[in-house]
């Protein structure tokens, strides 16, 4: 009957083949054998001692890494080995981390959700009990290793409890910035566009992004306070509105023709002229000059010679009225046809009527008396109308240059000359070879005729 070997024993074998003891070294070989069972009769050959297997009456099975030596039994008896040290015990499982709570949700953004508490650890794993003390083989039995205690499970983290945020509402700006709408300017607080300015009636809206704001529009003329000149003899009245805008706030004429002066201190001059010469009356021509001041002054007056007038149209002179001496309008018959100056002709309003083409001015309406030439030659001069009082009797060419052959009788245009009679006008042109008598002009047909000066009554139209 085999006797069982105990764990003992072969934890002593295995012990003392770690620690290098071999009490036959020749032997190696066989103790290093992976026969899976050792012989007693074989050892016992080869060794010539009894085989502790035969002793034991077992078979020593083994796996491939354990030794197959057996120590040797020898001498004095041995203490028994100490008692081999428990196993370590597990570590404690580290606790689940507890859930955080999250604070509420920032401002325009929806509540924090609530988290989960953490898991729970895991309970450290129990330590491995200490192998048994090798038996001496006459010593005192060894003491086993105690058994190891496991750890302790952990616990397990608390549930987090989630925030409890308010949703805000959603941000459209940021604080501060402005931007137009219209011509007007949104500025944004508290995170929404709000407070509306609307810009002023000389103003726009306009501006980097985010720094908008009301601008002024830049005035032609106007850039401070003051009078400024806008041509030689234009004076205007600059001011600031409410907004700091310049504009424009009234336009003078400076009716001498003259402005002057830096801007914001500009005027017109005092006693000025029109630069060059102009016909004071139907006998005087000024001359008009800039002075180092700025401002034009009289630099000169003529009287005309006797038998010429002043002729209006520019370049002013003393000139023989009997030469058309300007451009001689034409009727609208004749333009088409290719002649050049259509008649053109100012209403004045005031009894007046101004030829733009030769830039005589006509009384308007016809005296319903009539005149010898003398006496026709003696009335226009006393004509006072308009403010002027240098009217005198036209030439035969003046009074030619107001015809319109292109309608019936009377043959004049009649919307500038109404009621106009349908006959013949004295004219201050004498017949030059036929002393005592004058040129007459026929407005029944346009035609011209001669008459003897004081022999007839016929009709006057004064001119200037």
């Amino acid at each position: 009957m085999r006797t069982p070997v105990s764990m003992a024993v072969l934890f002593a074998v295995w012990l003392a083949t770690a620690c290098g003891y071999n009490p036959h070294p020749e032997d190696a070989g066989l103790a290093n054998s992976g026969d899976v069972g050792i012989d007693s009769a074989e050892y016992e050959a080869r060794t010539g001692e009894a085989s502790m297997a035969e002793t034991y009456d077992v078979a020593l099975d083994k796996p491939a890494d354990f030794p197959a030596v057996v120590s040797e039994v020898s001498g004095d008896t041995d203490v028994g080995g100490d008692s081999g040290t428990g196993g370590a015990g597990g570590a404690k499982g580290a606790g689940g981390t507890g859930g955080m709570r999250d604070g509420g949700g920032a401002l325009g953004e929806p509540d924090a959700p609530i988290t989960t508490g953490g898991t729970s650890g895991v309970g450290g794993i129990a330590g491995t009990g200490g192998a048994a003390g090798i038996d001496a083989p006459s010593g005192a039995g060894g003491s086993g290793g105690a058994t190891p205690t496991g750890g302790s499970a952990a616990t397990g983290g608390s549930v987090g409890t989630g925030g409890s945020g308010t949703g805000g509402t959603t941000t459209s700006c940021q604080d501060a910035l402005t931007k137009c709408s219209g011509n007007s300017v949104l500025t944004c607080t508290n995170g929404q566009w709000g407070a509306t300015v609307s810009c002023g009636p000389r103003q726009t809206c306009a501006g980097p992004a985010g720094v908008v704001k009301c601008t002024c529009n830049e005035d032609p003329v106007c850039s401070s306070v003051g009078n400024t000149c806008t041509t030689a003899s234009a004076l205007v009245n600059c001011v600031q509105d409410n907004d700091g805008c310049f504009y424009a706030a009234s336009e003078t004429t400076c009716t001498k023709g003259a402005c002057t002066g830096a801007t914001g201190r500009a005027s017109c001059c005092v006693g000025a002229c029109m630069v060059g010469k102009t016909c004071l009356s139907n006998t005087s021509l000024q001359t008009c000059a800039i002075a180092a001041t700025g401002c034009t002054i009289v630099s000169a007056t003529t009287t005309c010679s006797t038998g010429l007038v002043c002729e209006r149209h520019p370049p002013s002179d003393c000139l023989d009225p009997n030469w058309a001496e300007w451009p001689v309008p034409n009727i609208q018959v004749d333009v088409n046809a290719g002649a050049p100056n259509l008649e053109s002709y100012i209403d004045n309003g005031d009894g007046t009527v101004t030829d733009s083409v030769t830039g005589l001015m006509w009384q308007q309406a016809v005296p319903s008396t009539t005149y010898g030439q003398d006496q026709a030659i003696a009335y226009c001069p006393t004509l006072s109308l308009a403010g002027h009082s240098d009217w005198r009797l036209p030439s035969q060419i003046e009074l030619e240059s107001i015809v319109d052959f292109g309608v019936p009788a009377p043959t004049i245009n009649g919307t500038y000359f109404p009621a106009t009679p349908s006959g013949y006008f004295w004219s201050s042109s004498p017949v030059s070879d036929m002393p005592g008598n004058a040129w007459l002009v026929d407005f029944g047909s346009g035609s011209t005729a001669l008459g003897s000066s004081s022999g007839y009554n016929l009709h006057a139209r004064c001119v200037r």
